[in-house]
């Protein structure tokens, strides 16, 4: 219906031009109705031409509209790939950080008992020195450790590693009929072989010496614990242990 009111109007007013023409002017033949035929068509080809301008502009409107969706989507979708990506490598770096924490942890508890193996052994072989040097180790492992701390105080009660090695039975084999002595725990002292009037005795680390209280006797453990010498009348007597 508005293709048709155009056509119309544009007829109209080619015929209002023509006729109003000054008479003056070159004479013109009214339009013929091939003219009117060829004009209708240009018309009609015009609005065709226009119709497919509108169409065209409103296609390319479409595409661009959905370009602009499309683009916008695959900036939502790669945005969502780099959270992901971003979450992905979080957790990864969490869960390398947790094995690393796990490995370090089982890592001390390793050495943690390694030392409190060789402190508890050092303590069996009466060991003062040792011992307190192994809880000490572990305490630096895991301070205000209740196990390591109970240890050094253990260890305190200790005497001296070379105290120990005193004590057993030694006899001096070149004496006629075998001189004996006996350094038992408890600082308890025998001359011989019986038991009667023990004494006591005092371990002097340092100097590798033992005195004995009853004759005020002092031996000396050799370096390398095999025997204790005894100083009488000028003359250096060695004990072997024995047992």
């Amino acid at each position: 219906m508005n293709r048709c009111l155009i056509k119309k109007s544009s007829l109209f007013i080619f015929l209002i031009f023509v006729y109003l023409l000054p008479i003056s002017a070159t004479s013109v033949d009214a339009p013929t109705d091939d003219q009117l035929l060829e004009l209708e068509r240009q018309i009609d080809q015009q609005e065709i031409e226009q119709e497919k301008a509108k169409q065209r502009a409103a296609e390319e409107a479409r595409r661009k509209a959905e370009e602009q969706k499309l683009k916008e989507e695959r900036a939502k979708l790669e945005e969502e790939r780099r959270k992901l990506e971003e979450e992905r490598k979080k957790a990864e770096a969490a869960r390398q950080e947790e094995t690393k924490n796990q490995a370090v942890l089982e890592e001390k508890k390793r050495q943690y008992d390694e030392r409190m193996q060789l402190a508890r052994k050092a303590l069996d072989d009466k060991d003062k020195d040792k011992a307190k040097l192994h809880f000490n180790e572990a305490l630096a492992i895991y301070p205000n450790d209740v196990s390591a701390q109970s240890g050094i105080q253990e260890a305190n009660k200790l005497k001296d590693k070379v105290c120990y090695d005193m004590i057993g039975t030694w006899e001096m084999k070149e004496f006629i009929g075998s001189l004996q002595i006996r350094i038992m725990e408890g600082e308890v002292f025998h001359h011989g072989t019986s038991n009667d009037n023990p004494t006591r005795w005092t371990c002097y680390p340092e100097q590798r010496q033992l005195k004995e209280h009853l004759m005020n006797s002092t031996y000396t453990l050799s370096s390398d614990g095999t025997c204790m010498t005894w100083e009488y009348r000028d003359q250096s007597n060695c004990f072997v242990k024995t047992r």
